[in-house]
């Protein structure tokens, strides 16, 4: 079970569902901060985040992710895997992660936007350089109107 989500040397973040239990977050925290090297330990309940810094001539980064990794799994054991076993309660599991899906609606209107703003835009171009004018000014219209759909989507961001 991975929790490690990002790491830089003298710095690594673990992230997991588990960890939004602020005792067991607690009981994480602790152990890293015994570690020689560990210079601070920051941990947020709400996200089930932990954020370490330590000295990378005091503990390797690699050792540091290997530490990270078995203590985790140590305190946050994984489900069996054996289902038959597990009763179904019918609420999902705090530590599966939800299936995505393709994207809230505002995401794939703005990925489908940026689509053909680039479409319309080369074939656009394209027209203007063999002089269709009648449509290189069809295609500029569409590339307006997904311009259009694009800062609509990010319209509380444009002025900031």
């Amino acid at each position: 079970m991975n929790c490690v989500v990002s790491s830089i040397p003298g710095r690594v973040r673990l992230r997991h569902a588990a960890l939004r239990d602020s005792s067991r977050l607690a009981r994480l925290g602790a152990v890293v901060e015994g570690w020689p090297g560990v210079l601070s330990v920051t941990m947020n309940a709400r996200t089930g985040s932990l954020l370490a810094t330590y000295d990378v001539d005091r503990l390797p980064e690699r050792d540091c992710l290997a530490r990270c990794q078995a203590t985790f799994a140590g305190l946050a054991p994984e489900p069996a895997a054996d289902s038959a076993t597990a009763p179904d309660t019918g609420a999902p599991s705090p530590v599966a992660r939800p299936a995505r899906r393709s994207g809230a609606p505002r995401v794939r209107a703005n990925r489908l936007a940026k689509q053909g703003m680039l479409a319309s835009l080369a074939v656009s171009m394209l027209l203007a350089a063999i002089g269709a004018k009648r449509w290189h000014i069809w295609t500029g219209m569409f590339f307006l109107h997904a311009l259009g759909v694009h800062l609509w989507v990010h319209h509380r961001n444009l002025l900031r």
